[in-house]
């Protein structure tokens, strides 16, 4: 096994003269070269051939921590699940560029990670959210390590919220009755019957198709499940309070 340089020497990908991208790691006590047509492509084969040779030498990298999400959604592009996938780019889009996207991938710390958290929970964001962007954060730097762009991941030295235990009633039947009564009138009534009488979450009812309902043998297939906009769920739950308390 190939021992750690003391000064972690190892270049990071660079592009030379002929349009091609090289890599270079210490193996076997000798130097060697990896060639690639991309920064990306030249980082996974360098991650290869730590797995392969059971290299631990860190390469170094200059790129921002916005290069880095643009490989990283290269990478993972096509590996997510589709609502996971969205959901990385409305965090990366919304929370993690604004804050941390000039940085030096390298040179992100603990401290801005969570002073970051931080101000998210003080701006009114839920601990589960900043959670959310945790986790996503977390996964993105995970590839990070294996692509030998950073030697840790500094998401597994911070505290995300904790997330409070909500406290969950539903509605009994005559309460239930009578909310949908009060709803007759209001333009997403069915989206109300169909929530209280199966039960589905509002992002699996917005997923809904046609083709999932067989009216003839009376049967509902939930196939999939959409990210629903806080306005929308935000405009159901008033909806609700305004409908509760009529007689």
């Amino acid at each position: 096994m190939a021992k750690k340089n003391a000064n972690g020497e190892g270049s990071r990908p660079r592009k030379r003269p002929d349009g091609r991208w090289e890599g270079r790691y210490w193996s076997e006590g000798k130097r060697r070269s990896i060639y690639g047509n991309s920064r990306k492509e030249v980082a996974d084969k360098l991650a290869d051939a730590f797995a392969d040779d059971g290299v631990v030498v860190f390469v170094s990298s200059n790129i921002t921590v916005t290069e880095f999400l643009v490989q990283y959604e290269d990478a993972v592009r096509h590996t997510m699940k589709r609502r996971s996938f969205e959901t990385y780019q409305s965090i990366a889009k919304v929370h993690l560029l604004p804050t941390f996207g000039d940085i030096k991938l390298k040179d992100l710390r603990r401290e801005q990670v969570q002073r970051m958290y931080s101000l998210k929970c003080d701006g009114g964001l839920s601990a589960a959210r900043v959670r959310r962007i945790h986790g996503v954060l977390s996964s993105a730097l995970n590839h990070a390590v294996r692509w030998g762009l950073i030697e840790h991941n500094v998401c597994k030295e911070v505290s995300p919220p904790k997330v409070p235990t909500p406290e969950i009633r539903p509605l009994n039947r005559d309460e239930a009755r009578r909310f949908l009564k009060a709803t007759e009138s209001d333009r997403y009534h069915a989206l109300y019957v169909l929530g209280l009488t199966s039960g589905m979450r509002i992002g699996e009812i917005g997923g809904l198709f046609w083709s999932d309902l067989d009216l003839d043998l009376g049967v509902l297939h939930v196939q999939r499940s959409l990210i629903i906009p806080f306005r929308f769920v935000d405009g159901i739950m008033k909806a609700w309070l305004r409908y509760s308390t009529r007689r």
